[in-house]
C-alpha cells in the first residue's frame, strides 16, 4: 500500500523499467496463442486481460505516488512495442488504456485515484459524454454515460 492507501497488485511488483519490460515481453506467448479468438470478437480475451492487468502493465505510466510505475514515455513505448510483438491489439489496448493512468499525475488524491480499492482496470475515458460527479459516502458517485473513441470494451 502507498501512502493514498492504493491497494492495486502494483504494490507487490519491481516497477523498475528492466521489469517492467520484462513483464511486457513475458506477455508475447500468450498473446500470440489466441490470435483467431482476439479477431474473432473484436476484443483481448478476459484471460490474456487479466494477465495484462495482473502485470500491472495498464498501470506504467500511474505516478509513483499512486502505486504505479511512473515510466518516461520513451520507456513506455518499449513495453507497448513488447506487447505488439505478440498482438497489436493487445498493445493498441495497452497504449490507449493508459491514458488515465497519466492523468493521475495532475489528479487530487480526493479524486479517488489510488484510494482503496481504486485499480487501473475500473478507469476510461472517452469523448462527448454526459456524466456528473458528486460527493458520496467517502468518495465520490459518478453517473452518466460514456463511448469511447478507441471501440474499446474493456472499460468497465
Amino acid at each position: 500500500m502507498n501512502g493514498f492507501g492504493c491497494a492495486g497488485e502494483l504494490s507487490s511488483l519491481d516497477n523498475g523499467f528492466t521489469a517492467c519490460l520484462d513483464r511486457a515481453r513475458s506477455m508475447i506467448p500468450l498473446l500470440r496463442s489466441a490470435p483467431d479468438r482476439i479477431d474473432a470478437k473484436n476484443e483481448l480475451t478476459p484471460h490474456i486481460l487479466n494477465a495484462m492487468f495482473d502485470a500491472g502493465l495498464f498501470e506504467l505510466l500511474l505516478p509513483k505516488t499512486y502505486g504505479g510505475a511512473e515510466l518516461k514515455p520513451a520507456e513506455f513505448i518499449q513495453c507497448v512495442e513488447a506487447i505488439a510483438q505478440g498482438d497489436a491489439a493487445g498493445a493498441g489496448c495497452m497504449n490507449q488504456g493508459s491514458r488515465c493512468s497519466m492523468a493521475a499525475a495532475y489528479a487530487s488524491p480526493r479524486c479517488g485515484v489510488g484510494g482503496v480499492g481504486w485499480q487501473a482496470r475500473r478507469a476510461g475515458l472517452g469523448p462527448r459524454a454526459r456524466r456528473h460527479g458528486n460527493p458520496n459516502k467517502g468518495g465520490w458517485r459518478v453517473t452518466g454515460t460514456w463511448t469511447f473513441s478507441s471501440g474499446s470494451r474493456h472499460a468497465t
